[in-house]
């Protein structure tokens, strides 16, 4: 069952969208992401919830 979950308990690493740049703890960004409705409404870990809802995330260079 362990085994299972092993991969959900991993970081996601966050790239910016247009040029690549991996973003770090403390690291400043702008990130594009619709307003969710009651039903869909993103629960969890910041990094794990941009990976899956964010439209684009940008760098402080890229912004």
């Amino acid at each position: 069952m362990t085994a299972s979950f092993k991969g959900f308990f991993k970081d996601v690493k966050l790239q910016c969208s247009r040029c690549g740049k991996e973003i770090n703890e403390n690291d400043e960004m702008t990130v594009a992401i619709r307003m969710p409705n009651k039903r869909r409404m993103p629960v969890g870990p910041l990094d794990r919830v941009l990976s899956k809802f964010a439209h684009e995330i940008l760098c402080t260079k890229c912004k």
